[in-house]
This record gives structure tokens, sequence and C-alpha cells, in this order.
């Protein structure tokens, strides 16, 4: 997802938990500045998108007191978080950012397309938000994937995401098991 909004110019600030995989995506896109802390991402960058293995890493990141992308939020600020995270934890996250900078806003957009999506850009975002707050954001949604969706407010992506996930995992399920029959 980097990798392509760096395709387009977007300029970035970049931080990864694992500070030898920011420095090589700073060796192959010169513009990126990295990040020593969540904390500075925040402080530079008024659009801020994340993505992370889960819940507890996505709070940690966000949340930690000294160091987390929320401390120094600026006014006006965009946090999307493209994480899968249960809605609880996505509506928490922006329980806290308005506690801290009540001009910020915080979206979850969680993915459909995986790794090969976010590599041809054919990802779908189910946005935690509404349509009015999504449009002026589309264009940057287009340069990671083919699709963002508004889904209703904070969490509902998250929804939306469980839902196609069991959508999937029932297909699965019909098609092996017409397979299976098939075969008997």
């Amino acid at each position: 997802m980097a990798a392509n909004l760096a395709k387009f110019g977007h300029r970035m600030v970049v931080y990864d938990r694992d500070p030898f995989r920011a420095s090589e995506f700073k060796k192959v896109f010169n513009g990126a500045v990295t990040a020593e802390t969540p904390r500075e991402v925040g402080e530079n960058c008024r659009i801020v998108i994340s993505m992370l293995p889960g819940p507890s890493e996505v709070r940690e990141v966000c949340l930690d007191p000294d160091n987390g992308l929320f401390v120094e939020a600026r006014s006006r600020s965009v946090f999307i978080d493209s994480s899968t995270i249960e809605p609880a934890t996505a509506k928490d996250l922006s329980a806290a950012l308005a506690t801290k900078n009540p001009n910020a806003l915080f979206i979850d957009a969680p993915v459909s397309g995986g790794v090969p999506g976010a590599v041809n850009r054919t990802l779908t975002f189910m946005a935690g938000c509404s349509k009015e707050t999504l449009s002026p954001l589309e264009s940057l949604f287009m340069c990671m994937g083919k699709r963002a969706i508004s889904c209703g407010v904070v969490g509902s992506g998250q929804v939306a995401k469980v839902c196609n996930n069991l959508i999937l995992g029932i297909s699965m399920t019909a098609v092996s098991l017409a397979e299976n029959h098939s075969r008997s």
C-alpha cells in the first residue's frame, strides 16, 4: 500500500515496528522520511494510514502514552486504520482520538484483497465513515485499491469485513461440500 502511494508521488513519513523495514522502504523510495516513533508520524502528517497485525498492536501504536500516534494529533488530521480489528476497538480508538483532539478523525477501513490486492492496487476498502467524509479521501484510496465503500459510522468498516469473511468462508465450504459430494 505504501509503495503504491509513493508511486503516485505522495510524500510519506514511514514508521514500522521493525526499523530495518522502514529503512529499506526509505532506500527504495527516496522521498520517504523514516520516523523513530508513531508519535513522530502523528506530529508530522495530516493523513495517517496504518495496517497492523491485530488489535493489541493497533492499540499500542495509537495509544501509547509517550510515543503513540494520538499523543500529538494535529487538528483536522485523519487517521485511517486498515487493520482487521473488532468494531468495538475501532470505536474505542475513535473516542480516544476525540478526547485528545476533537478536530481529528478516525476511520476504520479494513481491506479485502490480501497481499495480491495490495501489490496490484485492487484492494477494496470498507470505510467506517459517511460518504461525505470518504469523498475527499477517495483519490488517496484509489492509489492503493480499486474501490472504497462508505459503510457508515466508525466500526462499521470492521462489521463489513467480518460479513465479507463470513460470505467467503460459507462459499468455500459450499464449494468443498459440492466437490466432495460429486466424488461420492
